[in-house]
């Protein structure tokens, strides 16, 4: 069975880590990146290669063009 990869986006740490941490010890799943900020959000994900992602919608960082 593949693991279905998640990149997280959170800016608080507590937070981050948790869910980094749930879903590297939940079966199927496994985290692909978790970052603080949406500084480099285009270039984290194409790195990354997520599946999934879960993002706060309201991070202080997030560039706009």
């Amino acid at each position: 069975m593949k693991n279905i990869r998640v990149a997280l986006f959170e800016d608080n740490r507590h937070l981050r880590e948790s869910l980094f941490n749930l879903l590297e010890s939940s079966d199927g799943y496994t985290c692909a990146g978790a970052f603080a900020h949406c500084e480099r959000v285009i270039e984290n994900i194409e790195e990354t290669q997520p599946d999934v992602i879960l993002m706060d919608i309201e991070l202080p960082v997030v560039k706009r063009d």
